[in-house]
């Protein structure tokens, strides 16, 4: 299959491979029926991957055959991919900004080293009190004195947000201002499952690590650090920003755990996101003398999460819709009058979201 971003049955492909490869359609002679066609492009394939796979791809004279790790088409056999071109060719002459780059990772790191205990112990600590959106007292508390400690003006309270606060510090006069963002709150049942304590204690770590750069290297600038609350619904951020919090910034930057090995790292986009809360009214009646006379609410809200559910199967994967059911503590045997089902959807800035996501509130009618 084409890995071509214009490719009609490909949208979204491997992102990281596409680039590499530029990879065309082959030209397939006509056959006398679809069937034919199809199974004539597979054996080509087949037959070019077989002979190819012990080609080293460093050779510019060998030929490479590839295929998509992540198919989104229709029919699998529209286009082969097999259309070779030589991998870009990088320079492994060193540059003289490579030396000051070394020294100043070495003394980032040296700087992440010496602080690497406490760091910890500030994580343990936020993760044995997990805290929901805008209750993050405890983390507030402990983060805005350790900041204070190591020398910022740090401003609690931030805003107006009792558990947002401000961490800054400047060194010389003007230069560039990086922000940097330390998530704090938990989730309901299961606590820090997101890992915001691990977000807290990184950009408590890079405000700390650029601060000794700029100190070491006498660069002008300012690091603001920001204790944003509420991430995990509420959008704390958001209401950051409407305040003013990230005016003047030249660049903010936030770290988020994820798998992987150790040391690495990896860059992906943001995903937008909204939440939708649709409610149920019936007629609350007697389940066992007259069910007749009820007009039952959580019926409404099932067949709303099933509708939903459903639709699940035709999404994207990229795209991610969950939800829950709510309502009111009643009795088995009453048939309830209300029910609430509050639903969250995830996905990519595209048109095709955009039209993805106006079909939700439609299926909770």
């Amino acid at each position: 299959m084409s890995l071509d971003a214009s490719d009609a049955n490909h949208h979204s492909g491997c992102l990281s491979l596409r680039r590499l490869f530029k990879l065309k359609p082959q030209r397939v002679p006509k056959s006398s029926s679809k069937q034919a066609n199809s199974s004539h492009i597979y054996d080509q394939t087949r037959k070019a991957s077989d002979s190819e796979r012990d080609v080293d791809i460093t050779d510019l004279t060998s030929r490479v055959f590839y295929d998509t790790c992540c198919d989104f088409g229709s029919s699998r056999f529209n286009t082969a991919a097999c259309q070779w071109e030589a991998p870009p060719v990088y320079s492994d002459q060193p540059s003289p900004s490579d030396s000051i780059r070394g020294e100043i990772r070495h003394t980032i790191e040296t700087m992440v080293n010496t602080l690497d205990s406490s760091l910890r112990s500030l994580s343990l600590q936020i993760h044995s009190h997990p805290e929901l959106m805008f209750e993050e007292i405890f983390a507030h508390n402990l983060l805005s004195d350790y900041m204070e400690s190591h020398g910022f003006s740090v401003t609690r309270h931030y805003l107006g947000l009792k558990t947002a606060w401000k961490a800054e510090y400047t060194h010389g006069k003007g230069g560039r201002t990086l922000g940097i963002n330390s998530e704090m709150d938990a989730l309901p049942e299961i606590g820090h499952a997101c890992g915001h304590n691990l977000i807290a204690i990184s950009g408590v770590g890079v405000a700390l690590a650029i601060k000794s750069a700029l100190q070491t290297y006498n660069v002008p600038g300012t690091v603001v650090l920001l204790g944003t609350p509420a991430e995990e619904g509420g959008g704390g951020k958001i209401i950051l920003l409407e305040r003013g919090a990230y005016k003047g910034m030249d660049a903010c930057l936030m770290c988020h755990p994820s798998p992987g090995p150790e040391l690495s790292s990896f860059v992906v986009s943001s995903l937008a996101m909204q939440s939708i809360d649709a409610e149920f009214f019936g007629q609350s009646a007697h389940a066992g003398d007259a069910p007749w006379e009820g007009a039952n609410a959580l019926d409404a809200a099932f067949l709303a999460y099933s509708s939903v559910s459903v639709l699940r199967q035709q999404i994207k994967p990229d795209h991610r819709v969950n939800g829950v059911i709510n309502g009111s503590e009643r009795a088995a045997n009453v048939i309830p009058d209300y029910a609430k089902m509050r639903s969250r959807r995830t996905r990519p800035i595209t048109i095709y979201g955009r039209i993805a996501s106006s079909r939700l509130p439609s299926l909770m009618q």
